[in-house]
């Protein structure tokens, strides 16, 4: 891994439907230096969100927002489109 990869030293969690095959995306992630993890911790760096297929806010983005707020944590809110879109510019380097 080098410093300079996109998610280099990141921890990150999907919720809800993010729009590609999260193994494919996990393998991404750590291929630019990153870790999957599979629930939201207060070392969590990056919460990708989806829509939830059960309507609503997700349990994953209620807990993220909560230790956000309680300053327990910084995790950053990614659109999964956003997400997305990064993973077809790494995909085209």
């Amino acid at each position: 891994m080098e410093k300079g990869q996109l998610f280099y030293s990141k921890t990150i969690c999907f919720t809800g439907e993010i729009g590609c095959d999260k193994k494919e995306a996990s393998i991404l992630i750590a291929r630019c230096g990153g870790r999957v993890h599979p629930s939201v911790t207060s070392k969590l760096d990056i919460l990708v969100i989806g829509p939830n297929p059960c309507g609503g806010e997700s349990g994953k983005l209620k807990k993220a927002k909560e230790y956000n707020q309680k300053g327990k944590a910084n995790i950053e809110l990614m659109d999964a489109e956003q997400f997305i879109a990064l993973c077809e510019l790494i995909e085209k380097r």
